[in-house]
This record gives C-alpha cells, structure tokens and sequence, in this order.
C-alpha cells in the first residue's frame, strides 16, 4: 500500500501504532502485575495487542512501498527501516504473549491456583515475557518514530 487519498500512505498509517502502542503496553503491564484484572480486562488488551501489531505491520509495509520510491531516500531511512522491523517483532512478541497469558488466566477460570502450581507458574512466565516485550516494544516504538521524524524535518529543512 504506497498511497492513500491521493497521498504517500506511511505518513497516515504510521499514527495509530505510535499513539496506540504505548496504551497497549501500559494495559499488557498493568494485566501482568494486577493478576485479578487478566480475566476483566484481558480480552480488552488482546484486542489492543491485535489492532496495535495490524497497525505497525501495515505502517512497516507502507514504508517499504514509500523507500522504493527514490534510491536516495533509501539510503537515508535504511536506519528507520530496519527500526521499524524491529518494532514489528516487537509487536507480534507482544501480542503472542498477551494472548498466551489471556488464555492461561481463561484456562484458571478465575481461581486462586495454589502458589508453586504449574498453571501459576506458566502465567508468571508468560507475564515476564510479556512485561519485557512491552517494554522493547515501546522503546523501539519511540525510537523509530524519532528517527523517522528526524528524517522528515531533515529533508524539509534542506
């Protein structure tokens, strides 16, 4: 997807996961410190997670489509590209765990498992992993975005 309305699509598209992002990973972290909201708001999340990963792929793609454009361009955004596949690894990581770790506090049923039992165990795992990829995923999130905007204000300001 290389244009929307008429206009290059990466600028557009490129909103939703940088705002959205950081939303998703608060709420991934608050499911995973707060045990008793997984069940509550768990689905909320995994929603999020979903629209989030969807948003950064398509902004991922229509970047790759504007960087076919022009060689020079490529040269200069090689940085923010390989930014932006990180950030969708990132993302996909993200939504994998938030949906791992939705459907163990499903599989409990909302039961207190006894502490050391399997189940309490995986969750607590899976709440980690998810803990760090929230983490990376906005880090890389911001990063890309900065890049990107250093990018854009460098090429009007010529």
């Amino acid at each position: 997807m290389e244009r929307l309305f008429g206009i290059p699509a990466h600028p557009l598209l490129v909103h939703l996961p940088v705002v959205l992002t950081p939303v998703v990973c608060l709420a991934a972290l608050a499911i995973a410190v707060r045990p008793a909201w997984r069940n509550r708001f768990g689905l909320f999340v995994l929603g999020g997670a979903l629209v989030s990963f969807i948003a950064t792929f398509l902004a991922t793609q229509s970047g790759e489509g504007l960087i076919a454009l022009d060689e020079e361009f490529r040269e200069v955004s090689k940085n923010h590209a390989e930014l932006g596949e990180t950030t969708r690894l990132f993302a996909f990581v993200l939504l994998v765990a938030v949906a791992v770790l939705v459907f163990l506090g499903r599989r409990a049923g909302g039961s207190r498992a006894s502490t050391g039992s399997g189940l309490n165990v995986a969750q607590t795992v899976v709440a980690g992993i998810m803990v760090v990829a929230a983490v990376l995923n906005t880090v890389w999130m911001v990063r890309t975005g900065h890049e990107g905007a250093r990018i854009v204000w460098e090429t009007v300001g010529k």
